[in-house]
């Protein structure tokens, strides 16, 4: 509702209904918006300019978000303020120690070496948590993105920070990761796409990119390691849940190998 009268793409909202008693829980209703959900990031089923234009607009969109003033739009209280990638190294650390199923030294590497060693403090943006293609809407027939959605994990904080975990596919999906690939396919290699997003929101984010995804891989890892507590103590959810957890080693070696590699 707030950012209905800016220009990040949203769909409107009409009401919203506290009353569990209609429905049986409390719902919003809002506007239907005609377009396509892709999931695929490596756009193997989109031609070059499809492909193009969809990482463009996405880029273009969450810098639109990045740059609204919280305060303009009667969001100043709507998190924290400040210290935002601190409290997140902390949060999951206690979460992935609670859930640990077994010693990873480079996860505990993170834990330690992260809190002292936090990137420089940015502006205090609407972050939206989960930014990622699989949660914008694009234009029916064409690449534009006409919605973001999802925004449960949405608050205050860094938007560097945000931007990143977005970009976190170029590392872990192997197609992404191939910057052939992406120049064959329309798709901006990692460094163009991080220079796009810089030059639209003002900060130069050279210096502490591999900082940002080293971090961002740990909360992955944190976030992966929560689900096998769960496994463990019984009550994840989903069948799959093991099998789609399991990288958690994975992602601390490779963040712990970008500490290593960058800042030692």
């Amino acid at each position: 509702t707030a950012l209905n009268e800016t220009d990040v793409p949203v769909p409107k909202s009409y009401a919203l209904c506290e009353d569990e008693d209609i429905i049986g829980t409390p719902f919003y209703i809002m506007e239907f918006k005609d377009g396509r959900v892709l999931w695929d990031p490596a756009m193997e089923n989109s031609d070059f300019e499809e492909a193009k234009g969809v990482y463009l607009s996405m880029n273009a969109s969450i810098a639109k978000l990045h740059s609204v003033n919280p305060k303009n739009v009667g969001l100043e209280d709507f998190g924290r303020p400040g210290n935002y990638v601190g409290r997140q190294v902390s949060r999951w650390s206690k979460q992935y120690i609670d859930s640990e199923t077994e010693n990873i030294e480079s996860m505990n590497n993170l834990i330690k070496w992260l809190p002292e060693n936090l990137p420089v403090e940015k502006q205090t943006s609407i972050v939206h948590g989960d930014y990622s293609l699989t949660n914008v809407m694009v234009g029916a027939t064409d690449p534009n993105v006409i919605a973001i959605l999802d925004w449960e994990l949405s608050t205050l904080g860094d938007p560097c920070a945000d931007f990143n975990y977005h970009c976190l596919q170029y590392t872990l999906n192997p197609k992404m990761a191939d910057a052939s690939y992406c120049k064959e396919k329309g798709i901006p290699i990692i460094q163009d796409y991080v220079k796009i997003y810089s030059d639209n929101i003002g900060i130069d984010l050279t210096e502490e990119w591999d900082l940002y995804t080293a971090y961002n891989l740990f909360k992955l890892a944190g976030i992966l390691q929560g689900i096998l507590g769960r496994v463990r103590d019984g009550t994840a959810a989903n069948k799959q849940a093991a099998e789609k957890a399991s990288g958690v080693r994975g992602l601390a070696d490779e963040g712990w190998e970008l500490i290593e590699k960058n800042f030692k």
